[in-house]
């Protein structure tokens, strides 16, 4: 039998069986996360992904700049020709034929020109035109009128602003049309709010001839046509796909890493969580072959000394029949009868810890067993002058058990509780109907008014062989444990317990005994 201890401490502590008995350190603390590598790998990939997909992008808007580019100068090209030969057909020979040769500095000229170039033009994306004689001189512009022309123009004749040639001004007079982007400011000015200003210019040179032939193009080049065109829009346009397929593509690789990662976490979860009952799992094992091996010494021993034993007792039983013929009131017979019946008990518990306990389950009334308990420990009860409080004894139905073995668990649990009141005090007994791990149960609650358990004890009462009675065998409550499991029930002792019982809460012991109701949950 176990026996109560004082408490230490104030707060209560509960012990759950089955379960484990200590509390080592969590298996997520000591133990190597299975998916860190994955995390690892899904990360690394994540940023690798995240910059190859910024090196694609920026080489694709490369590639869409740079087809734009070409795009826009094959365009200002076709434009510049057709301008060449309007502005020849339109202009130089009817100029030729009514003035007998060109001067721009007639404003009559100058104007016919310009409603050339500007007739042909319309309706392109142009933002400006230009036109340059073989000495560099920029001699017409869609930019200036003839007044401004004569106020810039520092050259009484002809009329024309003086110009440094570039590299594509040069290339157009070598009869080669050429290209070169002008911008006006960083990519962030495309995307200011109400600024409409050409950011993106692309300026085209292409060879004047005389009289174009769209054939041959081998006529002699008087002169340079540019044509600018704003590309700003387009360009924007470029910008705002790729951002666009950067945004896509990065939110689709986020959600794919997110989605990794929640697998990653609930596989992790899971791994633990198979890890912690494995571990679980062996302890019981080994709890279980350590038992074993000591169960059967303990039945060879038990076996063993139960032979002699019944020699002894019925020998002394004989002596003491013979002894109260010479001598009536001698007691050492007596007394070596009492201690071999108390050595057999002690066997007994033995060999019933030793013997696995296969119970053989019958419909039975828990309360019925409860009362039989209390009436054969009423003399004890009495005689410690130990009040029963049976108030939250309860008439429940049938539960499927083995009604000698729970009998035999229930009596280790009453002698405890008596045990721990050894001046007196209240035991109270309540049967209920209640639900644990999702399965209906019949709980046997059993409290006292005792000094309690302290938690150093509290943590090894499950223990075979361990007490703190000098008469005490520590067989007691492993083999209510037992019987319980048998059963597929749960043992749990909570102390010192919180109740009406003990208004201090620092003191007293609730032990609850947890039996399932279906005869399908038994193990």
């Amino acid at each position: 039998m176990q026996e109560h201890h004082k408490v230490v401490g104030t707060h209560p502590k509960t012990v759950h069986w089955p379960g484990r008995l200590h509390n080592p350190l969590s298996i997520q603390e000591n133990s190597v996360k299975p998916f860190r590598l994955v995390k690892y790998i899904s990360v690394g990939s994540f940023l690798v992904i995240m910059a190859a997909t910024l090196l694609l992008s920026l080489f694709f808007f490369e590639r869409d700049r740079t087809l734009l580019l070409r795009r826009s100068e094959e365009f200002a090209v076709l434009l510049a020709e057709n301008l060449n030969n309007q502005v020849f057909q339109k202009f130089v020979m009817p100029t030729a034929l009514l003035y007998g040769k060109m001067s721009l500095r007639d404003p009559k000229q100058y104007n016919q020109l310009d409603t050339v170039v500007r007739t042909t033009i319309f309706g392109f994306n142009v933002e400006e035109v230009d036109i340059y004689s073989l000495d560099d001189l920029m001699v017409y512009s869609t930019e200036y009128t003839i007044e401004e022309m004569l106020e810039k123009s520092r050259w009484e004749t002809p009329l024309g602003l003086s110009v440094t040639p570039t590299e594509e001004h040069n290339k157009a007079l070598a009869g080669a049309p050429a290209s070169r982007l002008i911008s006006t400011g960083s990519i962030a000015r495309l995307f200011y709010p109400g600024d409409h200003k050409s950011v993106r210019v692309l300026s085209t040179y292409s060879p004047f001839r005389v009289d174009l032939n769209p054939e041959t193009k081998t006529e002699e080049v008087i002169g340079v046509l540019k044509i600018s065109q704003d590309i700003t829009q387009s360009y924007k346009a470029i910008i705002k796909n790729q951002a666009l397929s950067i945004t896509i593509f990065a939110s689709v690789m986020t959600f794919l890493f997110v989605s990794l990662l929640v697998i990653a976490r609930r596989a992790e979860t899971i791994i633990h969580r198979r890890a912690e009952e494995k571990k679980r799992l062996e302890e019981k094992l080994n709890h279980a072959e350590r038992l074993a091996g000591l169960g059967q010494m303990v039945a060879g021993v038990s076996h063993e000394i139960r032979s002699p034993l019944g020699v002894i007792r019925s020998t002394a039983e004989l002596l003491v029949q013979r002894i109260e013929k010479y001598e009536p009131g001698n007691r050492l017979g007596q007394v070596i009868i009492e201690e071999s019946n108390r050595l057999d008990r002690i066997v007994t518990e033995f060999l019933d810890f030793a013997r696995p306990q296969v119970p053989n389950p019958v419909p039975s009334r828990l309360n019925e067993i409860i009362l039989r308990n209390l009436e054969a420990l009423t003399p004890e009860l009495e005689r410690l002058h130990i009040e029963v409080d049976r108030s939250g004894l309860s008439a429940l139905d049938p539960v499927y058990v083995d009604a000698d073995l729970i009998y035999r668990s229930l009596l280790n649990v009453f002698n405890n509780a008596v045990q721990a009141m050894p001046d007196g005090g209240t035991l109270r007994v309540s049967l209920s109907n209640g639900l644990r791990n999702n399965a209906p149960v019949q709980v046997i609650r059993v409290e006292d008014t005792g000094d309690g358990i302290s938690p150093e004890v509290l943590n090894s009462i499950f223990q075979p062989f361990f007490t703190t009675r000098e008469t005490g065998t520590g067989l007691g409550l492993p083999i209510v444990k037992n019987i319980l499991e048998s059963h597929g029930g749960w043992i749990g002792i909570e102390s010192p317990a919180e109740s009406d019982l003990n208004p201090t809460h620092d003191r007293g012991t609730r032990v609850s005994l947890y039996l399932r109701v279906r005869p399908d949950h038994l193990v």
